[in-house]
């Protein structure tokens, strides 16, 4: 058996020892895979304990009471750290509970979280899916829209569609930058299909950390958009009504219009919407229609 103790000065901490954050209380043991070494620590309420270990090793790292598993190398002349912490309060926390498959256990569709912008600006996150794409993502969709309007584009075009659109662009680099840091270290790109615009029912895949939903991922119907994005594309859950869809400009403001990712397929000066009272709608590029904050976790190996 080896021994566990949670207090230690900047320079003992180093060789042989391990780091591990998790729950005040939560039970953790560590098991070496190439010796017979083994140990369970109890999380004080600090969050974290430093375990000395006997050897260099692969060690599995159990908390047996949140059932999630994982392994760290410990090379016996560093300190090595691991976060076994399954939790909803922070970023991190939830990256882990995506990534142990435990996302249904600890969400349901509905669920918010709120956050604030480097601009200032808070913005309340819903869950809108679970498992929608891939077993175990978690998609969260803001319950209302940013507090300024943007244009699809400057002038009335649909061409190139999404993967062409200067509001594409906006959400990825600018809204992008805007985000907590610890939140922006866990997002997951995504992937999809949409129309590629001009009226056309071509699909082209365009990958994103942050975008804005499609005709279907709304609907669960084509109205507006091309027929062909049904075939690759999910609903959403959280959206069952149109009252489900309804979101105000900013969180106090009035219910609004706001932007969809589908190009609209009647012609080429347009794009997908929802309109105010949850509906769908389509609106020409370059008018100025409210914007929901959108992206996924998705598992990691």
């Amino acid at each position: 058996m080896g021994w566990a103790e949670s207090v230690y000065t900047i320079g003992q901490l180093r060789k042989g020892f391990i780091q591990v954050t998790a729950l005040s209380g939560n039970s953790v043991t560590l098991t070496g895979a190439r010796t017979a070494y083994t140990t369970t620590v109890t999380i004080p309420s600090s969050g974290v304990t430093y375990v000395k270990v006997n050897a260099p090793d692969e060690y599995t790292v159990n908390n047996t009471t949140l059932g999630y598993s994982t392994t760290v190398d410990c090379d016996g002349n560093s300190l090595a750290k691991i976060n076994v912490a399954l939790t909803t309060s922070t970023w991190t926390g939830i990256r882990l509970i995506v990534n142990a498959g435990k996302t249904s256990n600890y969400f349901t569709v509905g669920d918010t979280k709120t956050i604030t912008l480097s601009t200032g600006e808070s913005v309340i996150l819903k869950v809108a899916g679970i498992g929608t794409y891939v077993a175990n993502d978690l998609t969260f969709i803001s319950q209302s829209c940013l507090t300024a309007t943007h244009q699809m584009n400057t002038s009335n075009t649909n061409s190139g569609g999404w993967n062409s659109c200067a509001l594409r662009t906006w959400l990825n680099n600018t809204l992008y930058s805007y985000l907590p840091s610890d939140l922006q270290s866990v997002i997951s790109s995504k992937t999809l299909s949409r129309s590629i615009g001009n009226a056309s029912t071509t699909l082209q895949s365009a990958t994103d950390n942050v975008w804005l939903p499609t005709e279907y991922e709304m609907f669960g119907s084509i109205t507006y958009s091309a027929s062909t994005e049904a075939a690759v594309q999910k609903q959403y859950a959280e959206f069952t009504s149109n009252s489900s869809r309804v979101k105000t400009l900013g969180t106090n403001g009035s219910a609004t219009y706001y932007w969809g990712s589908s190009p609209y397929v009647g012609g080429s000066t347009a794009f997908c919407a929802v309109a105010s009272d949850g509906s769908a709608t389509y609106n020409t590029a370059s008018g100025s229609y409210g914007v929901p904050l959108c992206f996924q976790l998705s598992p990691q190996s």
